[in-house]
Order: structure tokens, then sequence, then C-alpha cells
């Protein structure tokens, strides 16, 4: 799904690339097609998910469409649960929070750090009314109207039955639960849907079917969408640089371009040429780390001051290897040393003085 990890429950059971897929269980695209099952642990059979949204820390939230006995809880039907991999614990209980009786979770996201919903049914929540094509902000204890979408061009008829909020972006991605038209778009209810809240601008941007007949009749009941990495590519950040022979050594500069998403390791080795090891540098190497985020490292090569008269000599510190992490190298990978000699620097003019 669009080039990124996406995790979706469909509403009916789906045959997705020799993968079947029931409506409790969750699946899991790895942004090429390839689609496999992802447990939730022990969700009995016929609890439909119908929403879901994975936390910052990995933590599953989710909603069924039945009462269920989960790790010794009891859960309603349409309460959102939190699955760490082991424990299941209630996030929000609708019914304790101001939500009518059978009134259930449609859609789920996270909006600064809030729950962002969407409800099966047209509802009043003290006083904040939602319609089912509404996505409301869950502030503890309060609700807000967030997002509206009837304002922003989708029809009173629809209704929203999942969504991922883009944080950081005025960006949502919608699936609603039939088909329709918004603003020249056409779309089924397996299908995925981007709007730009901030020009109210909507463009297809999962055609299901198209990418997988075996979505058939079935619908989209919950989807997240993995954030996008970009973990950029390292270069040093010039090709030729100049080191004085009496200054002890030369610091070089890796870059990280293009994105700094995730730790990385780079190896870098330095290669005699007219200057040789160990009489004019010091042979060595090793690895630079960057964190999450950053966009620069630094490695020093320590030069050898003789007093030989030599003239300009240099050698070659390449970037060797991404040793970890999922960044690349780019482009230049060999930086040119030269080294000034101070004697033939001295003695230029032919006088010591």
């Amino acid at each position: 799904m669009q080039g990124q990890e996406a995790l979706f429950s469909a509403d009916d059971t789906v045959d997705l690339g020799g993968t079947v897929l029931v409506d409790e269980a969750l699946g899991i695209d790895d942004g090429s097609g390839l689609v496999s099952r992802l447990s939730l642990g022990t969700i009995p059979a016929k609890a439909d998910l119908t929403a879901y949204h994975e936390a910052e820390n990995g933590d599953a939230l989710f909603a069924l469409s039945v009462a269920v006995d989960l790790g010794g809880e009891r859960f309603r039907a349409g309460e959102l649960i939190r699955y760490d991999g082991t424990a299941y614990t209630s996030e929000f209980d609708p019914v304790a929070n101001g939500v009518p009786r059978g009134v259930e979770i449609d859609a789920v996201s996270v909006l600064g750090g809030d729950l962002l919903l969407s409800f099966d049914t047209a509802v009043d929540l003290g006083g904040t009314f939602a319609a089912d094509e509404d996505l409301v902000r869950f502030d503890d204890p309060g609700f807000s109207n967030q997002f509206d979408l009837s304002s922003l061009g989708a029809s009173a008829s629809l209704d929203v039955d999942a969504v991922h909020f883009v944080p950081g972006e005025l960006v949502l991605r919608v699936s609603f639960a039939g088909p329709g038209e918004i603003g020249g778009v056409t779309f089924r209810d397996q299908d995925v849907l981007k709007l730009d809240a901030f020009t109210s601008a909507w463009t297809l941007d999962y055609d299901a079917s198209a990418a997988d007949p075996g979505w058939g009749a079935a619908g989209l009941d919950a989807y997240w969408l993995a954030p996008l990495v970009i973990p950029g590519t390292m270069a040093w950040s010039e090709d030729d640089t100049l080191a004085l022979e009496t200054g002890g050594g030369v610091t070089l500069t890796i870059e990280r371009s293009g994105g700094t998403d995730g730790a990385a390791d780079v190896d870098w080795a330095t290669v005699a040429d007219s200057a040789g090891a160990p009489q004019d540098f010091e042979q060595d190497g090793g690895t630079a780390s960057f964190a999450d985020g950053q966009q620069e490292a630094q490695v020093t090569v320590t030069i050898i001051d003789d007093v030989q008269v030599e003239g300009p000599e240099g050698f070659f510190v390449d970037l060797v290897e991404v040793s970890a992490g999922d960044a690349t190298l780019g482009s230049p990978t060999r930086i040119t040393v030269r080294i000034r000699d101070n004697e033939d620097y001295l003695f230029a003019d032919g006088f010591e003085n």
C-alpha cells in the first residue's frame, strides 16, 4: 500500500495473494503488496475488527464489533482496547465517557496525543453533535468536532469506516463504508482517499481492487499507515581538502542528506597515494555513528610532521560502507587530502628566511 507499511482489516473474508484474512484479522502490507497476518493475540472468531491504530510505542489500539473476554478482562462492543503484545486494557470506554449505548467506534487515529474518533451513527456527545462522516477529538474528559467532512466536500450520506491522520500535517487518509464520489473522485468501500484538510482537496490514495482483485466486494474496516521512513544518504561534505603538515591532523565532515530517519553507522578508511603511512599520516579507519535526526559527523586523521622537503603530497579517505541502519552511500565517497609541506613552503623562494 503506497510503498509504506500499512496495517488494515477487511469487513469480510478476503484472499490477498494467497493470504486469507477473516474479518477479525489484522493484515499487514509491507509496502510492496506482500500481505501477511499480524497477531492481536486471542481475538475470538467473528469478532469483526472495526477500528485500529498503532501507538507510538508499538501498542495496538483497536475496537471489535462484539463484547469479548480477553486476558481475563471483559470489553464492550465498540470499546477501544490497548494490546501491548501481552496484556489487554481499556483505552477508551465509550459508555463511561458519555457515548450512548449501542454506538460503536468506527474509526480511530491520534491527533496531538488525543484520540480522533468516528462513530457508526450520528450521536450527541454532551452537546457536541457528530454525524457518522465526522471525526471528533476526545481530550479527556470532553469531545470536540475536529473534522466535519461534509463541510470538506464529503456527502452527509457517507459513513467513515477507517481513518489515519498524518502527524505534523493536515492530511487525512479516509475509507468510507460504501462507494461514492467526492470532488470528481470516485471510490469504493475498500479504497483509501487522501484529504488535504487545508485545501479541501481529495485524491484517490489507494485503489484496493486494482492492487489486488481479492478484495472483491469486501470493504476496508480499519487502516493505519506506518510513518514514511527516509534514512538518507552518507557522503563527504567535499571531495578535496588541504591539511597543514604542522597541523597535527585533519578533521573531515560526513554529511547525511535527503533524510535522517533512524540511527546509522558508516565505515571509513584511509588510502595511501603520494603520501604514505606511517611517514606522512597515520593509517586509520573506523566507524562514524549517526543518531536518529543527526545530519553530520566528523572524523579526524593524524598528519605526521617530518623534516623532509617533499613538496605537495596527498592521500585519500574513503567511505567504505553503511554498516548499520538503512541509509545508503551517496557522493562523494572519496575525499582527497592534500598535505602542505612546511619545509617546502619555507624554502620555496630558495632562502631560509
